[in-house]
């Protein structure tokens, strides 16, 4: 076999120049050439093997490269570069010439599609000049950011006219989009944001989000980047605040919240972020200070006050965080001080109009109404912004 170079004017008017050989009366082209449209455009310049572009080669569209690298079998595979043709405005890339449209991608190639390990690119506006950055790098599959990968966001910088890439996500993609175990990053400062499952670019499974400032807020379960589920909420990313069930963000169900010398402040029953249903208060020093229900994130219901030293202060009704209705008052000796009605925390006449005995018992004697309210306030002075 035998290669010569010749010149073919082809029906279309495209042209071939390169070499070649003979078979069976036809030329087949192998070895360097170049092809031109009908208007003398280049179209490609590089290998052929059979009469395919096979090898190493530039691609051109409208006389502009578009892609530089390897061919088989006809099509763009192996390792190469991609460009952009349409991009008129080329001349303000003062790292392209005249032939060479802005570069788009580079990486593996396959079948003519980004198949695996590439870097993506895009351009940005700066003083007046665009400016390259990159989007992405790590896996391809069929065109798709597909596997493991980084994506970023541009960052310019006017002074100098410069920009550079802001990494914002980091782990795996399914088709484009977040899809797997991943860290997502604050735009503003590239401080870490969350990191964890995402399904289909949500945060969804379990994770952890952080503040501005890099510490820890919550970790536990999240349903389209919402807190839902099993989670603890932290305040300056170490004590915890809260831990139990969330839905919509807010805490519902059953949960844990904390003292700031982290021990247990309520447990109980949680509706839309607020206290309601069952639950308990507990005092900083660990004893019970009140188990009843609760509605709108005070106590409404029956309940039980007690004293820090565990002691039964009050038992009966409360109404929107006051001791309201029928209840008993104990003294810190476990003496019983008053049986019958409250209003707001105050004792009331009785059903027949006469006066409670609370005022004229033996127990009370001289005592003020001043001095039952002060008796009240002292057995939870925690639940002040709350029960009462």
């Amino acid at each position: 076999m035998r290669l010569y170079k010749k010149k073919i004017i082809y029906s279309d008017g495209s042209i071939y120049e390169g070499t070649g050989y003979d078979r069976n009366g036809e030329f087949i082209r192998s070895g360097k050439g170049l092809e031109y449209n009908k208007f003398g455009l280049p179209v490609y310049d590089g290998d052929y093997a059979e009469n395919r572009r096979h090898g190493t080669g530039t691609l051109y569209w409208c006389g502009v490269i578009c892609y530089e690298g390897e061919f088989r079998d006809g099509v763009e595979h192996g390792t190469g570069s991609l460009f952009d043709p349409c991009f008129l405005t080329y001349k303000d890339f003062p790292f392209a010439d005249s032939t060479k449209g802005p570069l788009l991608y580079e990486g593996d190639i396959a079948d003519g599609l980004r198949h695996g390990r590439g870097c993506e690119y895009a351009y940005m506006l700066v003083n007046k000049k665009f400016q390259r950055y990159l989007v992405y790098s790590g896996d391809f599959y069929e065109g798709w950011h597909h596997g493991k990968g980084k994506e970023y966001d541009p960052v310019p910088d006017y002074n100098s006219g410069r920009i550079h890439s802001r990494l914002t996500y980091e782990g795996d993609f399914i088709e484009g989009c977040r899809d797997g175990k991943g860290k997502e990053y604050h735009e503003e400062d590239g401080q870490l944001w969350y990191e964890g499952d995402f399904v289909n670019e949500a945060w969804h499974g379990k994770g952890r989000e952080y503040a501005d400032d890099g510490t820890l807020i919550y970790e536990g379960d999240f349903v389209n980047n919402t807190w839902h589920g099993k989670g603890r909420e932290y305040a300056d990313g170490a004590a915890p605040v809260y831990d139990g069930e969330w839905a919509g963000g807010e805490r519902n169900g059953t949960g844990i919240e904390f003292h700031e010398n982290g021990r247990v402040y309520y447990n109980g029953e949680w509706a839309n972020g607020e206290k309601n249903g069952k639950g308990k208060v507990y005092y900083e020093n660990g004893r019970l200070c009140y188990d009843g229900e609760w509605g709108n994130n005070v106590a409404n219901g029956s309940g039980r006050l007690y004293y820090e030293s565990g002691q039964l202060c009050y038992s009966g009704s409360f109404v929107n965080g006051t001791c309201t209705g029928a209840g008993r008052l104990y003294s810190k000796d476990g003496t019983l001080y008053h049986e019958g009605r409250f209003h707001n925390g105050e004792p009331v006449a009785d059903t027949t109009g006469n006066a409670l005995n609370f005022l004229n018992s033996a127990a009370t004697t001289g005592r003020s109404l001043t001095w039952f309210l002060d008796l009240l306030k002292e057995a939870g002075p925690l639940l002040l912004s709350t029960v009462f």
